[in-house]
C-alpha cells in the first residue's frame, strides 16, 4: 500500500469553509503546506505552516500555527510521526 499526500486533501469539512490551503511543494515523499483560516464572527486568524515526509510506511511531519483573535495570541508546535500498520476492519 503506498500512501498519498493530494488524498489527504481532497475535500474539506464543511465549517471549514473560510480556510484557504495552499501546497507550497509536493513530491513523492514530501509535502509543504501553508493555510490560513479566517473568523469573522469573532475576528480570529490562524496561519498555519507544516511539512509532512514519507518513507516508506512511516510518516514524520512538524506543523506550527499561530491563532490571534481580538483577545488572545497562541502558538503551537506539533511534532508528529507514525507507521502503517495494515488496512482498518
Amino acid at each position: 500500500m503506498s500512501l498519498s499526500f493530494s488524498a489527504m486533501f481532497d475535500s474539506e469539512p464543511d465549517d471549514v469553509e473560510e480556510c484557504k490551503v495552499n501546497i507550497k511543494r509536493i513530491s513523492s515523499n514530501k509535502l509543504l503546506f501553508e493555510s490560513v483560516c479566517t473568523d469573522t464572527e469573532a475576528g480570529g486568524v490562524s496561519k498555519t505552516v507544516g511539512e509532512m515526509n514519507l518513507n516508506g510506511k512511516t510518516l514524520t511531519s512538524l506543523v506550527e500555527s499561530t491563532t490571534s483573535d481580538e483577545s488572545f495570541s497562541m502558538k503551537m508546535k506539533i511534532v508528529g510521526s507514525g507507521k502503517y500498520i495494515g488496512a482498518c476492519d
